[in-house]
């Protein structure tokens, strides 16, 4: 078959754009719930510093997978409108493919590693409580993120400053990672998945042992029983659980994702049009797991979800307070206890 209606077979059937349509879709939403979910965190403060400043680090790298791979989908299909009659347009040279593969691919390490410091970040809340919730140091963290991303980053400027680069003037029929060979199953398999499952097996650990304290947390007997004590002990077992969740999920679903790219890997498919659906049917897991990520979120932090109540529900929040006329006295408590809830989550 002509290299020109391969690629015509293969990226202009209604299949495949039906796919690359719902990943846009599904990608918008992700962008506005991290955006949504990160402005929260830094303007109202929710959590302590350490952890906020290692959440937007996440974020960051979520929004830069989606965002690579939402204009990947885009170019795609300006390509087949654009295309006009001559089907060798919607061939895409092997440099800009190795470009676009390598920047995707970038942040996935970055959420191997930020789970993992997040857990140790947790632990260390959990454990020095009271020590923790007077001191914040915001070098800590950025030495973290800085440790995190400089391996992926450089390697990324090395793949991209490669001076073969520019001379990759091949045509291909479908631009995907595996054709610039960026993607590596095996070496995910060896390095990147058995880390991931040490992450998974502590978080198991640390979320046993945070539901069976936040259980018997009333009838301890904690050496400082000051109800401000109880408090953040509880605020900080509660967003403990959370994080625990979600980077349980986070390995569970990134376990699907190497599992089926490296069935993708293993599998000899006959044409370059079954192969293509099934590759992008696979970036679907990373999308999936960011939406899971923003429920959860969503749901289970009481802060979050207040702040996210009053943007969609803020009509009818205006209707009842219009509604009710008896002025409610100010509780001095409640104020109090609310500082503590926002500074240690």
């Amino acid at each position: 078959m002509d290299v020109c209606e391969d690629a015509y077979n293969t990226t202009a059937n209604p299949l495949i754009i039906s796919i690359w349509i719902g990943l846009i879709v599904q990608n918008i939403f992700c962008i506005f719930g991290l955006l949504m979910i990160s402005f929260f965190l830094i303007y109202y403060k929710i959590y302590h510093l350490h952890l906020r400043v290692l959440i937007i680090s996440l974020h960051f790298a979520f929004l830069m997978r989606t965002i690579g791979t939402t204009y990947r989908g885009f170019n795609f299909l300006i390509k087949l409108i654009l295309m006009g009659d001559d089907n060798c347009n919607l061939l895409q040279k092997k440099s800009y493919c190795t470009i676009i593969s390598t920047v995707n691919s970038l942040p996935i390490n970055v959420y191997h590693y930020t789970f993992a410091a997040i857990s140790i970040e947790r632990i260390i809340a959990s454990l020095f409580y009271k020590k923790y919730e007077k001191h914040s140091f915001i070098i800590l963290p950025i030495i973290a993120i800085i440790a995190i991303w400089f391996q992926p980053v450089f390697k990324a400027c090395k793949a991209l400053t490669d001076p073969s680069l520019p001379l990759k003037n091949e045509k291909l029929p479908y631009c995907n990672s595996f054709a610039t060979k960026i993607s590596n199953p095996m070496g995910y398999i060896k390095n990147d998945l058995p880390f991931c499952f040490a992450v998974f097996f502590l978080n198991i650990i640390i979320y046993t042992c945070c539901r069976q304290r936040l259980k018997s947390l009333d009838d301890t007997k904690i050496m400082d029983n000051r109800l401000t004590v109880k408090f953040v002990l509880r605020e900080i077992l509660s967003t403990t659980v959370l994080m625990t969740i979600l980077a349980i999920s986070y390995t569970i679903d990134i376990t699907l994702n190497t599992l089926f790219v490296y069935i993708l890997y293993i599998t000899e498919y006959k044409d370059n049009r079954s192969f293509a659906i099934d590759k992008e049917l696979s970036a679907y897991i990373i999308p999936v797991y960011i939406l899971i990520y923003i429920g959860i979120f969503i749901s289970l932090s009481k802060k979050i979800k207040q702040k996210t109540f009053k943007i969609f529900c803020k009509t009818k929040m205006v209707a009842f307070k219009n509604n009710n006329n008896k002025v409610t006295p100010t509780n001095e408590v409640d104020k109090y206890f609310q500082i503590y809830k926002n500074k240690w989550g």
